[in-house]
């Protein structure tokens, strides 16, 4: 693609203005990410420090409170006196007693006098109580030591506890101990909550005793929903997630809503340092975002409660790196449309003024050695123009060029390429002069040496008939030679050996032109001066490439000639041949109806010239009436279509075939048409010369 002067200088002053821009967009976007990013990072590593500091703080504050009015409130005393009234039964007794129940439980309405007796006794007032004045428990109830169901502020959806997982790691426990189960879904609060549980002793006479189980639910909304920690128009994701990266709770516009998901594997990993931090990771897998994560841990260091079950978590604050990015990729927009617009109103200017002091001398310029040239090479593309006319044409331009004044180094340069070009119009006009003498004088000389060629070959046929008189058969021969250009390579001779042998020598000089074209004058000349070993053609070849060798050696190129040698005798009925490197003639066998070739499978036998000494074999075959010789150059079968695909020596055979009845004329022709018909558009590139002779009766007819 060639592009003119205007779009180049166009192009170097939008990449001389567009690149500074596009640096500093990078450099601004670079030092943008890396500000956002870590900004944001450090606000979410803050916000999540905070809620992991404000949630410990809860907890632990619920937890203490919970405990002091346990001991106050002396509720293991009250569990053990509610469990002596029931310790009259025996343990069967029991257990059908809590089969019975828990089979009727689910029938049972909270109005019932059954869970009225429960909810209406004095522990469960008491607890009562204690939740009417904290607001963070949704449901507190007290189990015996066999997981009775004794007290509890509402109806819970099973009356035996002792199969669920808290209460039987709850009475495991030692006293100020206590078991907490962390962001779970309570289904007899109904609530999500984090759940404590702790074993109630009871001093006796004998010693400590375990009475029962009390467990609290503490409603996790309305803890979480004290932190508000973000604009809830511009919040970013907010979870609680456990160390296998399962995702306990979002926080959401101060909703809790449990998810069913876990964060990718490798924000996982990088949550569990012992220090809070920041990052980016792709913690939904597919996008990737900034995330802050701070561990939630439980501090009772004032307090003789150990704490046990509750699984590590982390507090995760995070938002989609897209939207981190978003202010920077506005800001970058804004700054690329405005350098943009600035970049457009200067390059117009410098344009505009480039225009007028380079660009339009320039343009004079290259018109007038446009006009210049085409009037140089007037002779070798179609006259559109006459001479006068591409003259007047060039020193009007030229007269232009000199005109141009912009006191800079175009101005000498306009001044001495008008020089220059009214002096080559000068040396074009007297060359062309020369020329046109010249080439009247080459063509001369090439008409000659072609019709030298043409007159080197047999102007006619010798009369060859067999000796006997009771014989009628003859030879008809016939011939087409057509060169590539006004001289061949190709050729051929006929030599008359005696009234009933003849030979027939075909030859093709590598490549074209006049140095093949004297090559077959030489061996022409040779061909003569060894005429007496014509009847052999194995020795005529040897003979003949000993001498051609021996006059082109001392030429230093390489130069060598395939040929064909062919002595038909009429007397013997016989036809021996020999090659040198040569195509293989085809035989019209129409006694057998069949076409084969004379030397299908022929080797060691070089072409003329390529070595000094060459040995080549005789071949002999009887002939019969009506056969027919065909003997051609490559230029015949090497021809080739649009689409590069030859003709090829198979195809020619096909053609012989499918015409072998066809007299010698009629049957060259068709050769001739149907190769110049496969080689369309581009034509023949190869000389071609092909050589027929048929046995016929002697009046020519077959």
């Amino acid at each position: 693609m060639n592009f003119r002067i205007r779009t180049k200088f166009i192009g170097i002053l939008v990449i001389a203005s567009l690149l500074p821009l596009v640096i500093a967009l990078i450099v601004f976007r670079w030092f943008g990410e890396h500000y956002s990013r870590e900004s944001e990072g450090i606000r979410f590593k803050e916000a999540a420090t905070h809620f992991s500091y404000s949630m410990t703080k809860s907890l632990t504050c619920e937890i203490k409170l919970f405990n002091q009015w346990r001991l106050l409130s002396e509720i293991a005393s009250n569990v053990e006196a509610d469990h002596a009234i029931q310790s009259g039964l025996s343990e069967t007794e029991r257990m059908a007693e809590i089969e019975a129940t828990e089979a009727l439980w689910p029938t049972l309405t909270p109005d019932s006098a059954r869970i009225q007796a429960l909810l209406q006794n004095d522990l469960s007032l008491q607890m009562q109580a204690f939740m009417a004045s904290n607001q963070h428990f949704a449901e507190i109830f007290i189990t015996d030591r066999i997981g009775r169901l004794i007290a509890a502020t509402q109806k819970t959806s099973d009356y035996w506890q002792a199969d669920e997982a808290w209460w039987q790691a709850a009475i495991l426990l030692d006293e100020n101990m206590l078991n907490l189960e962390a962001l779970n879904y309570d289904e007899s609060a109904q609530v999500h909550s984090i759940d404590i549980s702790l074993p109630l002793y009871q001093v006796t006479a004998t010693g400590r005793e375990l009475v029962g189980v009390i467990k609290a639910v503490l409603n996790a909304s309305n803890i979480f929903q004290s932190f508000t920690l973000f604009d809830l128009n511009d919040a970013p994701t907010q979870e609680v997630v456990i160390e296998s990266g399962e995702v306990l709770v979002n926080i959401q516009n101060s909703q809790i809503t449990p998810l069913t998901k876990r964060i990718n594997p490798k924000a996982a990993a990088r949550l569990r340092g012992p220090q809070p931090g920041w990052g980016l990771e792709y913690v939904d897998n597919d996008e990737l975002s900034v995330i802050g994560y701070a561990p939630i841990r439980l501090h009772l260091d004032d307090s003789d409660l150990q704490v046990y079950g509750l699984r590590p978590m982390w507090a995760v604050i995070y938002r989609d790196d897209a939207l981190v990015m978003a202010p920077v990729n506005r800001r970058v927009r804004q700054i690329t449309q405005i350098g943009i617009l600035l970049i457009g109103i200067f390059a117009c200017m410098g344009y505009a003024i480039a225009s007028r002091k380079i660009i339009q001398p320039i343009t004079k310029l290259r018109l007038a050695s446009e006009a210049v040239s085409r009037t140089v090479r007037l002779g070798e593309q179609p006259k559109r123009h006459s001479e006068q006319q591409a003259a007047l044409e060039s020193s009007t331009l030229l007269e232009g060029v000199r005109s141009i004044q912009t006191k800079d180094e175009i101005e000498d340069l306009a001044r001495e390429f008008a020089f220059m070009g009214q002096r080559i119009l000068s040396y074009q006009e007297k060359l062309e002069s020369e020329i046109a003498l010249k080439t009247d004088e080459i063509q001369r000389d090439l008409e000659f040496a072609r019709d030298f060629q043409v007159k080197m070959m047999p102007q006619g046929y010798p009369h060859i008939k067999s000796p006997f008189k009771n014989d009628m058969i003859g030879l008809d021969f016939y011939h087409i030679y057509k060169p590539a250009s006004s001289v061949s390579g190709d050729f051929f001779d006929v030599l008359e050996i005696s009234d009933s042998i003849v030979g027939i020598f075909i030859a093709d000089v590598m490549g074209h032109g006049v140095r093949s074209a004297l090559v077959t004058a030489i061996l022409t000349t040779l061909i003569n001066n060894i005429k007496s070993h014509a009847d052999q053609p194995a020795e005529f070849l040897k003979l003949l490439n000993s001498h051609f060798h021996k006059m082109i050696y001392n030429s230093g190129e390489l130069i060598f000639a395939s040929a064909f040698y062919l002595v038909l005798d009429l007397e013997n009925k016989t036809v021996r041949y020999a090659s040198a490197g040569h195509p293989s003639p085809l035989l019209v066998d129409r006694h057998d109806g069949r076409v084969v070739p004379l030397t299908p499978h022929l080797t060691n036998n070089p072409a003329l010239g390529l070595f000094p000494e060459s040995d080549y074999q005789t071949f002999s075959r009887a002939i019969n009436k009506h056969d027919l010789f065909l003997m051609f150059t490559d230029g015949v079968f090497e021809c080739s279509d649009g689409d590069g695909v030859e003709f090829g020596q198979a195809r020619l055979q096909q053609l012989l075939e499918a015409n072998q009845s066809t007299d010698l004329h009629t049957l060259m022709d068709l050769i001739v048409n149907t190769i110049n018909q496969y080689a369309r558009p581009h034509g023949l590139d190869d000389d071609i010369c092909l050589v027929g002779l048929e046995l016929c009766d002697r009046s020519g007819q077959r």
